[in-house]
């Protein structure tokens, strides 16, 4: 369900329950060229959803590691977040075929993509009651084999009129956030108050929203103005209120401290329903529990989190060392006989995967390094 009248089958998101049959027919077609989209780079170099190898971490690591270079060589950097509103339900059939005949797919795989494209219908059924029949056109629906892949495809050309502007961007789907670095305006002789850097700042990331809303109108795709916003990072000419990228909390100083206090309020009431449920469950199984709903929740945002001071990520390490405590176990006992680290070296751990995969993975590029 996504809003309005529960009533109505068109207001629940399509995630359609197709036959395996179909499913079949679709990962065997779709193993003939779905690799070489991926290695041709047709979803654009900064598409890191659905694709082998790649996943929102590298995005979070990707912007955080440009913006911190940025601000340490003295600029601000111009944020514009951006997100599609039903994306996948937004797919006009016809320019989607466009771009795929402009890659050079064989005919035959583009006379079956322009078939399985063909309008559907679909229903909501809930407790033996049915809505009625809804008619599904142009979108690549959701929860098919071939859906994310042909997304992907129809979103790629998304990045040019923003890199014509001079940004740069990472896209994870329909989530696509950029950013451009920006000189200090100088303050004129006499003058006295705050710096006039943000008016001409703001215009230029107001330009790159009309035209990425430009590139929308010709592909019939709305951009959602309510997850639309404009940010200026800076240690003390920053702008803006507090901003998610892919579920991290990011504040305009990069500083961390509302993401530090997000997770460790969230992960704080996680451990305490577990706790709570203690008596049901021997120690192994507690560890495995925290692991899967309290670790990995933390751990989601932890390349966005990793550059924040220690006193910072301090009442984040809080919440694990209370786990350790109730179950009587120390730090290194909880590493040999549970395969549990510390949260800080887990950090260090998990960002220098991402780096090594990062710097030589199949995804590398020149431009990131």
């Amino acid at each position: 369900y996504k809003r309005a009248s529960k009533a109505l089958g068109k207001n629940y998101r399509g995630v359609h329950l197709t036959p395996q049959l179909s499913k079949v027919a679709e990962r065997a077609i779709g193993s003939l060229f779905i690799p070489w989209l991926e290695s041709s780079q047709a979803y654009g170099p900064h598409q890191y959803a659905y694709s082998k190898g790649k996943g929102y971490k590298d995005v979070l690591t990707i912007n955080v590691c440009n913006w911190i270079l940025l601000l340490e060589l003295g600029f601000l950097v111009g944020v514009y977040c951006s997100d599609v509103s039903g994306a996948f339900d937004r797919v006009s059939k016809d320019r989607l075929c466009a771009k795929l005949r402009t890659l050079g797919l064989h005919h035959d795989v583009l006379g079956f993509l322009g078939s399985w494209l063909e309008e559907r219908v679909s229903m909501v059924v809930l407790g033996g009651q049915h809505s009625s029949a809804e008619p599904l056109e142009d979108s690549v629906f959701q929860g098919t084999v071939l859906g994310s892949p042909l997304w992907n495809v129809f979103y790629a050309d998304s990045r040019a009129p923003l890199q014509k502007s001079g940004y740069t961007e990472t896209a994870f789907a329909d989530d696509l956030n950029c950013w451009k670095a920006f000189r200090k305006v100088p303050r004129p002789a006499g003058m006295q108050g705050p710096l006039p850097t943000h008016g001409p700042l703001l215009a230029d990331l107001r330009g790159a929203q009309r035209e990425l809303h430009l590139w929308g109108q010709a592909n019939q795709v709305l951009v959602d103005p309510t997850k639309e916003s404009f940010h200026v990072l800076h240690r003390t000419l920053h702008f803006g209120e507090n901003f998610k990228v892919l579920g991290c909390l990011f504040d305009p100083q990069l500083l961390m401290h509302a993401a530090a206090r997000h997770v460790a309020t969230e992960a704080g009431w996680r451990l305490q329903t577990l706790l709570r449920s203690r008596r049901f469950f021997t120690r192994p199984e507690l560890i495995r529990i925290y692991k899967a709903q309290v670790l990995s929740f933390i751990e989601s945002s932890t390349p966005g989190l990793y550059h924040a001071a220690p006193s910072v990520l301090e009442r984040v390490d809080r919440v694990q060392r209370r786990l350790l405590r109730e179950l009587d176990l120390t730090e290194v006992d909880a590493l040999c006989d549970y395969r549990l680290a510390p949260l800080s070296y887990r950090r260090d751990m998990g960002n220098w995967a991402l780096s090594t995969s990062f710097l030589w993975g199949p995804h590398r590029s020149s431009s990131h390094c």
